[in-house]
């Protein structure tokens, strides 16, 4: 039997934000948003993290040695 550790990290781009029919962009772009609101507003309201770390842990077992 082993003893398994895997690790690694989901990366989130800074993209377009888009909610019914809004879109917010980091270049400034907003369609049909509202007035004096900003792509860094809304990124800040959804608390989206750039990088996310994985661990996942398990065991595995070898049938027939």
């Amino acid at each position: 039997m082993d003893l398994v550790l895997t690790t690694g990290v989901d990366y989130f781009s800074k993209n377009i934000l888009n909610g019914h029919d809004t879109s917010y962009s980091p270049n400034g772009e907003t369609v049909n948003g509202r007035n004096d609101y900003t792509f860094k507003e809304a990124d800040k309201a959804i608390n989206q993290p750039e990088l996310v770390p994985k661990f996942m842990l398990g065991m595995t077992y070898h049938f027939g040695r």
